[in-house]
């Protein structure tokens, strides 16, 4: 049977699919025809097209073992970016020999699925039963797996094992490693390992910084973003949030203007985590009129936005306004969540505004958000705050599940 060339577009590639599998040739288009089609839908949405090829990789493969690793590989990745992963298993295991690409190729399925552990336990047997050598790919992947199970002692040992495979160098392996001790908070020797090593990148110095933020070290967060603003690195929308945020922690109005203006002469694209950010930044520096400039400004305003801005009337102690922007966000039919109600119920406490907290419960109920326990705590503090004990009594002895929180409300009412 001849040849068949690639498909230039998916449209091709969906017309030639069913005319393969329906030929009358004797026997079914072989694997090395199928192939192809492979690598092309691999990455299509296009379900018809994915179900015929699945269709023609099943039948056409009837050999109960894979004699080809380059086929075998490609259709391991097929069934993975397909969802069919325990296929791809399938696949792996029918192979007679099988290579590093064939256990990267698994391993991202793995990755992809969340199967993270099933990783770890094939990098063992790819050293120890094949033994074979991994590549940086295969590194940076068991890294990840590592990163994101939080299995610390597994992802130092993996890096011991970078380490004199001499693979430490590689820019994957190194963004892997940066990432994987920022998320276990070793910033320490994240910050050794990108200093350790030549061509740093946004995605390591992201890392990084979320890792500062979260164990609170905001002003060694401030040095890192001045060394990459003197590295000239290109900033995406992760460094603006974290480079906000850390304004945000810091109070440090100067320093979230900057950003601000760097972000604007940038033309960089401001999504809704971004101006989420913004408007924190503004709110946590006290700016509750810039805040609202840059909320005023956008097209579109969806229940995180709401709640952001809201908080910044909050933590400003601008209460009344806090809760006529209720009004606003309900007039413009978005659907508050537990965090804006949480945020609108210490609003009405503050004020001691027993209506309001009244009209608030009243939709908790209608939302079905009364229950909550985040929520409940501040229904309770509310009550309590507007002299009604009885009420607050009530929302406690209905909360199914109590926490410190709520009974520490309760207790101070």
């Amino acid at each position: 049977m001849p040849t068949l060339k690639p498909p230039t577009n998916q449209q091709a590639a969906v017309k030639l699919a069913p005319l393969l599998f329906k030929q009358k040739h004797p026997g079914l288009p072989s694997l090395e025809d199928t192939i192809k089609l492979l690598k092309f839908s691999a990455d299509s949405r296009n379900l018809k097209l994915r179900k015929t090829v699945h269709a023609l990789a099943i039948t056409g493969n009837e050999s109960p073992r894979n004699e080809n690793v380059a086929q075998a590989t490609c259709l391991i990745n097929f069934y993975s970016k397909c969802d069919h992963i325990s296929l791809a298993r399938q696949v792996f295991d029918n192979m007679r020999q099988r290579n590093v690409v064939s256990y990267g190729a698994l391993m991202t399925g793995y990755l992809h699925n969340g199967l993270l552990l099933e990783n770890l336990k094939l990098f063992k047997d790819m050293v120890s039963v094949d033994g074979l050598r991994p590549n940086e790919f295969v590194f940076s992947i068991v890294i990840s797996s590592c990163s994101i199970s939080g299995k610390v002692e597994e992802g130092r040992q993996c890096h011991g094992f970078v380490w004199k495979s001499g693979l430490v160098f590689h820019h994957y392996v190194k963004c892997a490693l940066v990432n994987f001790y920022a998320k276990c908070l070793d910033v320490e020797m994240a910050m050794m390992v990108l200093n350790s090593l030549p061509g740093n990148d946004i995605f390591s110095y992201n890392s990084v910084l979320s890792g500062l933020i979260e164990l609170g070290r905001s002003r060694e967060g401030v040095e890192v973003v001045v060394r990459m603003v003197s590295e000239l690195l290109w900033w995406d929308s992760v460094t603006y949030v974290n480079a906000f945020g850390l304004s945000a922690c810091l109070k440090d109005l100067k320093l979230g203007l900057q950003v601000h203006g760097q972000m604007l002469k940038s033309d960089a694209e401001s999504g809704v985590f971004i101006n989420c950010a913004i408007i924190n930044m503004y709110g946590k520096c006290g700016k509750t009129l810039n805040a609202r400039k840059v909320f005023d400004g956008l097209i579109t305003r969806n229940v995180v936005l709401w709640t952001a801005m809201i908080a910044a009337y909050f933590q400003n102690g601008y209460y009344e306004e806090a809760l006529n922007s209720f009004s606003q966000m309900e007039h413009e039919e978005v659907q508050p969540n537990e965090f804006t109600f949480a945020v609108l119920l210490n609003s009405a406490a503050g004020l001691s505004a027993l209506g309001h907290g009244d009209a608030l419960q009243a939709h908790m109920e209608k939302s079905g958000f009364n229950g909550h326990v985040m929520v409940g705590s501040d229904l309770i503090n509310m009550y309590a705050k507007c002299g009604n004990i009885e009420a607050a009594n009530k929302v406690f002895s209905r909360l199914i599940y109590r926490d410190s929180t709520t009974w520490n409300a309760m207790i101070c009412g």
